[in-house]
């Protein structure tokens, strides 16, 4: 009975020593008083508690008089007038539960009336702490109690500049203004630049340019060719550069080798050849009739044979007579027996039975023998070596000439004594015939051929642009090869994750390359192919952009970094890397970036409440700028430790309007999971959620989206005009 009694005691202590109001508050301030007299603002109580006892208390009689609390508040007079009836005790002392339920329900007495009293002496807008002034970037709004920021600031007080849409994140706020990152432009940096803003040469749509007619290239710099010279030529400064074989404007016409030699007509690039002229370029003369190996035109015999005069005879010990050709002159055909590039003297009569006729003289220089052997080797993309065996006649030297379906080359001259050469500037992956032949002075032999078929050139200028924390732009100048594709891979280059590997068309010069590693170095390669025929490999390499914010401490800035799923992450308290702790980003709910704690490990490093945005009635402003209390380390401003009082930890003040780490499913009065404006403090919420994100994010978030609703509603009424 004795113990009963002194917490009895104790409680009517606390209790009078309590400036607590009810909910019955009427706050009168800026009405004006009809007697004149000074406003003044009144608060008026009567709270009865029941104190449970037994037949062995001590029966008390208490009554606590009117008890007044005046505040000062300028010029206005607050009045707190409490009053407080202690019924006798009807009840069992040992039941100390219900003695504790009266405590808890004194103290949260106490806070009530401590936050209305702050609240008071504020005045109704509560500003106390406020900068009225609005920082000189704005207006005070009493109707809201909030500040109006001027355009370029924002935050309670308008102390944060600001710049339009956060610079679409492409540039940095300056004082209210934007300065872009390189590649952007306009006042909030939502508009990408061009390359050389086109050189005036095409428009800028979306950071690429539009080329006007007659030039190209990334930045509309590179003249046009007339048909882009029919793939037979090079573009140089708007002229077409024709490869061997084509001419014309937009090298559309073929060649023929060597011109015919002026002994035919170049029709389609082949040489149509005169009479009496043969060959691919009608550099060879033809014989009449049949005659094979060497040809010698000699005069006429006078004198008639037994069938006629002489035509065409084989070389023999004794000429024989062949046929009649012409009146005025003959053929004779040496069939074996000549060495090659030789003169011989000739003499040709005429016989009638044991007669024989005046005998007629002419020379004859036999042909010079072609090249044997023909052969190609060490054939690479744009070169060949070509090897053949000597000739036996004597030559000043070779003239060789390669030809493809798509050109053919001038002829060129090589040595007597070379019996090889190396070909170059061929097109890759073409298969070429070479053809060879001996000559002196105007003799030439017959053409020897071997055929060679280049390899695929490689891509050129692989490079990487436009690289970001997760990706980057590939691109690359195509092969003159005719080409299936592409093989590029990209790896790492520490080896730590798997190779990459795409194939791509034949009409493809880029790629995009994404999910990549912030910071990461990767090495990409590209080779061409066509069939089983690959090129060589082609390499570069780069390296990601690092984590903008190598220690963030919130989820804005994981995002930031190129984060942009749900998950754990480790923040850093003030950026400090000596103070990490894990968190839960929700990157999706509300335009995402909004951090998590574990609200259940309690005792635990939590910096100091900064900014909550909740969904229902407020809650948190009572608790603004409180540092953290848990049960060992008691930061609030309460006679008691609320942690401990109220079973959790939090931002705690007086102790709470809001006990998110209270303990759960507990009814009690304060001790569970409360939200006071909500649920009151005697029911325990089921389920809670704290996200916070830095000030001014919400609020951004709100005008870009506007932003965007206005542009596309802009959008709709053009397309309904």
């Amino acid at each position: 009975a004795a113990m009963s009694t002194g917490l009895l005691w104790r409680a009517l202590c606390l209790l009078t020593t309590l400036c607590t109001v009810s909910h019955h508050v009427r706050c009168i301030e800026n009405q004006t008083d009809p007697s004149g007299t000074e406003q003044g603002l009144t608060f008026s109580h009567v709270y009865k508690i029941d104190i449970p006892g037994s037949s062995s208390c001590t029966k008390l009689n208490f009554f606590v008089g009117l008890q007044q609390d005046t505040a000062i508040n300028g010029e206005n007079d607050i009045v707190f007038k409490h009053n407080i009836k202690l019924q006798t005790p009807k009840c069992n002392c040992e039941e100390s539960e219900s003695f504790k339920d009266l405590l808890y329900r004194i103290n949260g007495l106490e806070e009530e009336v401590t936050y209305l009293k702050t609240q008071c002496t504020q005045g109704c807008c509560g500003r106390g702490g406020v900068d009225t002034s609005c920082s000189g970037h704005g207006s005070y709004q009493d109707d809201t109690c909030s500040c109006l920021c001027n355009p370029g600031w924002e935050g309670p007080d308008c102390s944060l500049s600001s710049c339009p849409d956060e610079c679409s994140d492409s540039g940095r706020c300056v004082d209210g203004k934007c300065v872009c990152y390189e590649g952007y432009t306009g006042e909030d940096c939502s508009q990408q630049t061009c390359p050389g803003d086109c050189n005036d040469k095409g428009q800028c749509v979306d950071g690429k340019c539009v080329c006007y007619e007659g030039y190209t290239g990334e930045d509309c710099s590179q003249q046009t060719c007339p048909g882009d010279c029919n793939d037979k030529g090079q573009c140089v400064d708007g002229k077409c550069v024709c490869y061997e074989g084509y001419t014309g404007e937009d090298c559309s016409h073929q060649t023929c080798p060597g011109d015919c030699n002026d002994k035919g007509q170049c029709v389609d690039g082949k040489c149509v050849c005169y009479e009496g002229y043969t060959g691919e370029d009608c550099s060879q003369q033809t014989c009449p009739g049949d005659c094979m190996d060497y040809c010698f035109k000699v005069p006429a015999v006078a004198a008639e044979t037994e069938t006629g005069l002489v035509d065409c005879l084989t070389w023999q010990s004794k000429v024989k007579l062949l046929s009649i050709l012409k009146p005025s002159f003959a053929y004779i055909c040496i069939s074996a027996g000549l060495y090659p590039g030789t003169e011989y003297k000739i003499s040709v009569q005429s016989i009638k039975g044991n007669t024989e006729g005046k005998a007629s003289f002419t020379t004859g220089v036999t042909d010079i023998d072609a090249p044997t052997n023909l052969v190609t080797t060490e054939v690479t993309e744009d070169t060949a070596t070509v090897s053949w065996d000597k000739v036996q006649a004597e030559i000043e030297g070779y003239m060789l000439r390669y030809t493809s379906s798509e050109s053919s080359s001038s002829d060129i001259f090589v040595g007597r004594d070379s019996t090889s050469y190396r070909l170059v500037g061929l097109r890759p992956g073409v298969l070429h015939t070479v053809y060879i032949w001996a000559f002196r002075g105007d003799k030439v032999s017959g053409k020897s051929s071997t055929e060679a078929e280049t390899e695929i050139d490689s891509p050129k200028d692989l490079k990487a642009s436009d690289v970001t924390l997760d990706s980057a732009s590939l691109t690359w100048v195509p092969p003159l090869a005719d080409i299936e594709g592409y093989i590029l891979t990209y790896r790492d280059e520490d080896g730590n994750l798997q190779d990459v590997e795409r194939r791509l068309e034949a009409s493809k010069t880029s790629f995009a390359a994404s999910n990549l590693e912030i910071g990461k170095k990767y090495i990409v390669t590209i080779i061409a192919f066509r069939g089983s025929k690959r090129s060589k490999v082609v390499e570069t390499t780069f390296k990601t952009v690092g984590a903008q914010h190598p220690f963030p401490m919130d989820c804005e800035q994981i995002m930031k970094n190129g984060n942009k799923n749900n998950g754990l992450y480790t923040v850093y308290i003030s950026n400090d890397r000596s103070k990490p702790i894990e968190v839960y980003c929700d990157m999706t709910t509300d335009g995402g970036d909004q951090t998590e704690f574990a609200l259940t490990l309690l005792g635990e490093i939590i910096p100091t409440f900064w900014n909550v945005f909740v969904l229902l009635c407020d809650a948190m402003t009572y608790h603004q700028g409180r540092p953290w209390t848990t049960i060992d380390s008691d930061n609030d401003i309460a006679l008691t430790n609320c942690a401990m009082t109220h079973s959790g930890a939090w931002w705690y003040k007086n102790c709470h309007l809001a006990n998110l780490n209270g303990k759960w499913g507990d009814n009690r009065h304060s001790l569970g999971v409360n939200w006071e404006p909500w649920k009151g403090h005697l029911t325990s919420l089921d389920f809670t959620e704290m996200k916070i994100r830095p000030v001014g994010v919400v609020s951004s978030r709100k005008k870009r989206s506007l932003m965007a609703r206005e542009r596309k509603s802009r959008a709709s009424n053009g397309h309904k005009k």
